[in-house]
């Protein structure tokens, strides 16, 4: 008798181009529509909140869709070239031991208490997407971090949940984003950072959120590893990591 088989996550590139295919989608039913610029009082070019009209549609052809793809990197060529390099520094670090190194020293820092490496460790990235707004980052974070997950007996999910989490949170609800909060109180002529006092409060709520949420799924995978969707997967590099930590002590 054959054994039914689970539900598998497809290919993050698979789900990637079904977005791609649901957009060129909308495209054919949602209405298009345009506004005009003007250039206000300080010389800057805004939009005209009262110029909207609809235009005529221009959907996505079939190879329209094919030809984002190559469009898309090539516009986010300088963030792809800085997380390449980003990643390449890294895993030069890692070569020489540098960044294991510090894993170790920090993981026998928080034994017996690594869960007060989730809320540190949280803020942490919280701080940077908000003073620097690179949220990108985050995936050359996530090797950096892992060894010493893997040494406080955290699994590869509680890492990305850590970093994507907080760094999504300092993005998101920034008070000092250079992106999402000074261009866009230039182009609003709103005072700088004006406003700051409710996104700090925001901020705080948000991240205190997110860290409980983590928290509780990394309480239950150190009373039982098994519960971890990815525990087969992470066994072998769980390994790896602590051979090499041990080779480095």
């Amino acid at each position: 008798m054959k054994e039914k088989k689970g539900f598998q996550m497809p290919h993050t590139m698979a789900i990637l181009f079904c977005c791609l295919i649901f957009i060129a989608i909308l495209t054919y039913i949602i209405p298009a529509g345009s506004y005009e610029r003007i250039v206000n009082s300080t010389g800057r070019s805004v939009v005209d909140p009262e110029s909207f009209q609809y235009i005529e549609s221009a959907p996505v052809s079939p190879m329209g869709v094919l030809r984002s793809i190559s469009s898309g990197f090539s516009g986010a060529a300088s963030i792809l070239a800085m997380t390449f390099f980003s990643g390449g520094a890294i895993m030069i670090l890692r070569r020489i031991n540098v960044i294991d190194a510090a894993m170790s020293a920090l993981a026998r820092k928080f034994e017996g208490r690594g869960l007060l490496v989730i809320p540190v460790l949280m803020t942490v990235f919280a701080l940077i997407d908000n003073f620097i707004g690179t949220p990108e980052l985050c995936m050359v974070y996530i090797p950096i971090v892992m060894p010493l997950m893997f040494r406080l007996g955290f699994d590869s999910i509680t890492t990305m949940a850590t970093v994507v989490l907080g760094s999504a949170v300092g993005f998101s609800a920034a008070f000092a984003n250079p992106f999402t909060v000074i261009i866009g109180q230039q182009i609003c002529e709103l005072p700088l950072y004006s406003g700051w006092q409710l996104r700090v409060i925001g901020m705080i709520v948000m991240l205190a959120i997110g860290i409980l949420y983590v928290t509780r799924y990394a309480k239950k995978v150190l009373a039982d590893p098994t519960v971890s969707s990815v525990y087969a997967e992470d066994m072998a590099k769980r390994s790896e990591y602590l051979a090499k930590q041990n080779d480095i002590q």
